[in-house]
């Protein structure tokens, strides 16, 4: 049975959600790390490799993300981005060698919209010693 009990909520359904699972480590190898949780990223860069401004990058990063729209939750979305890696994801590991974190980016339109974060997604990313990042941006012209 699922705990969907919310732990956080802010007051409607957002107009744009993006989530992500983020990797970052000085010597973090991409290759390494998908090995590691078997899932392939959707992007990723070792550090040094040139930037497309031709500026190194400090650090390596892999990520996997997911997209939703006014009707996706953001429950629902990170739900479906945690279900990519497999249940059997060698996470202990991974999680000394580099930084994890839970990327959340979102337009508000209006005023008066929430999000909810469940707990047992709460607790999933915990375990994984997962960071929580939101980068929330608000439309009020309309």
């Amino acid at each position: 049975m699922t705990n969907t009990t919310a732990i956080v909520s802010v007051g409607g359904q957002p107009r744009l959600l993006r989530v992500s699972l983020i990797l970052r480590g000085a010597d973090l190898d991409p290759d390494e790390i998908s090995r590691l949780l078997q899932c392939p990223p959707d992007s990723s860069h070792r550090r040094g490799e040139p930037r497309k401004s031709g500026k190194p990058y400090p650090d390596g990063m892999w990520e996997i993300e997911l997209a939703g729209d006014g009707d996706s939750s953001l429950g629902n979305l990170i739900e479906r981005l945690l279900n990519r890696v497999p249940p059997h994801a060698n996470w202990d590991a991974v999680s000394p060698t580099c930084q994890v974190t839970l990327g959340l980016y979102t337009l508000f339109v209006g005023d008066n919209h929430d999000f909810v974060i469940p707990a047992e997604q709460l607790a999933r990313l915990a375990r994984i010693g997962a960071e929580f990042w939101c980068d929330v941006y608000v439309d009020s012209s309309s």
